[in-house]
């Protein structure tokens, strides 16, 4: 008698465990991500560039300094180590002034060609390093669940139980021919009632 005790305590068991893992395939919402994705998107801070460093001292912060701010721009407190990243906006709008050549003015002292294209060619490097870290937006992401065929295939697989899924669910929406397209198949609160009236009965 322990014995048979034992083994209806095991299918038990068994049947719990897959109407977890049953649960677990009807319910899992979109938005888990990857461990990848789930840490922050934000890069390590910019290596100091020299030549950023010496363009910005040599032609910069005497009128964009701590002492003189034209245009309410300090350009000063990016040195030694600029934060690109964190102001992009900003680093953007210096980089299109370097290349069209508005800056330094013509009445100011002018960096060789060779400086002015390390500079922009290290933020480009800057951009796309923070461009590569950035989290991906892959838009909308459909919920998705078993229609009532999957749902009956997959309660026999995992307890070996041969529930009628076609007496208790209505039938499924379809579109261009086929019965599982996640976008087709909505969930209403009442169809998920009758998921978990249909567990419990399977349960029992």
């Amino acid at each position: 008698m322990f014995s048979r005790f034992l083994g209806q305590a095991s299918r038990r068991l068994q049947t719990s465990l897959g109407l977890v893992c049953l649960g677990w395939v009807l319910t899992a919402l979109p938005g888990a991500r990857s461990a990848a994705s789930e840490a922050e998107a934000g890069t390590a801070p910019a290596e100091a560039s020299p030549d950023l460093n010496r363009f910005l001292s040599d032609h910069c912060v005497s009128c964009h300094g701590r002492e003189k701010q034209r245009g309410d721009l300090d350009l000063e407190r990016f040195l030694p180590s600029p934060s690109v990243v964190e102001e992009r906006g900003l680093w953007e709008k210096v980089r299109q002034a370097l290349v069209a050549r508005e800056m330094p003015p013509d009445n100011r002292p002018q960096p060789g060609e060779a400086l002015r294209q390390s500079v922009v060619a290290w933020l480009d490097t800057e951009f796309e390093r923070a461009d590569a870290a950035a989290p991906t937006q892959p838009g909308a992401v459909t919920v998705r669940r078993l229609n009532r065929n999957e749902y009956r295939n997959t309660v026999r697989d995992l307890l070996g139980v041969d529930f009628d899924t076609r007496e208790v669910f209505p039938t499924d929406e379809s579109g261009y021919g086929f019965g599982n397209i996640g976008d087709v198949l909505s969930l209403p609160p009442m169809l998920l009632e009758k998921y978990l009236a249909a567990a419990e009965t399977i349960a029992g």
